[in-house]
């Protein structure tokens, strides 16, 4: 095997919903899905792997005629001109990027509200992810890359179906299997944990600044122009 049929680069957020579309996206993929969590480091994934053993992958199977094979990886509160400086081999015929980006408001509701509760020394982080989101936000702005956007993915079932449509035909079949689970092996909800796990539809993933309104950090994010400038251009009006 000289080469697989698709490479997918996820750049999300740690607390922005990134597991959520990635177990969404798996389980209506076609074929045979390697997937690596959390990459980070200057280092070529697929090398290290011994491409084709992929050995640092984790595979994901899926009923159907199994046509494809592709890789899978998600990079956590990067941007995507910080995963192009990376320089992977490429050992695809197709690769997409995709930022996947929620409202800055519930993002860091609910990283405040995990950092507070459970990891308070990842506070002083808080500058460093915020600057990260902006430089997201305009990559998305300037379309840089595909942009899945959490909130309209959360509620909206027409807008996942499309996001399916940007691949060839039959990559992806639409099930929407995993849309209403909360992520088992990775990821979790801050407020929630997994006591929505099947009936993630009535979590209040969009409400969330309201439970750290408060808050001095929010406060601080609620009151900054340039968030509120670029917020208001990629998802409207959210407080």
């Amino acid at each position: 095997m000289e080469k697989i049929d698709f490479e997918f680069r996820l750049i999300g957020d740690r607390r922005g919903g990134q597991h959520a579309i990635i177990y969404w996206l798996m389980f209506q993929f076609n074929g045979f899905l390697f997937w690596k969590n959390d990459a980070s480091g200057k280092h070529d994934i697929l090398r290290l792997s011994k491409f084709p053993n992929l050995h640092r992958f984790r595979l994901f199977l899926r009923e159907g005629d199994k046509r494809f094979i592709a890789t899978m990886v998600n990079y956590e509160d990067k941007t995507l001109e910080v995963v192009d400086s990376y320089n992977y081999s490429q050992y695809s015929n197709y690769r997409y990027d995709m930022i996947v980006l929620r409202d800055p408001y519930n993002l860091f509701a609910s990283k405040i509200y995990h950092w507070r509760k459970n990891k308070p020394w990842k506070l002083k982080y808080y500058l460093k992810n915020l600057e990260t989101w902006k430089q997201k936000a305009k990559e998305v702005l300037n379309k840089k890359c595909l942009f899945i956007n959490f909130n309209k993915w959360f509620v909206n079932e027409e807008y996942r179906r499309e996001i399916l449509l940007w691949f060839p035909e039959k990559v992806f079949i639409f099930t929407d299997f995993y849309k209403k689970y909360v992520p088992m092996i990775y990821g979790q909800s801050s407020f929630d944990g997994r006591k929505f796990y099947g009936k993630a539809n009535q979590m209040d993933i969009l409400g969330r600044y309201k439970r750290v309104r408060d808050d001095p950090l929010m406060k601080k994010l609620v009151a900054d122009k340039e968030i509120k400038e670029l917020s208001g251009q990629i998802f409207g009006k959210v407080i």
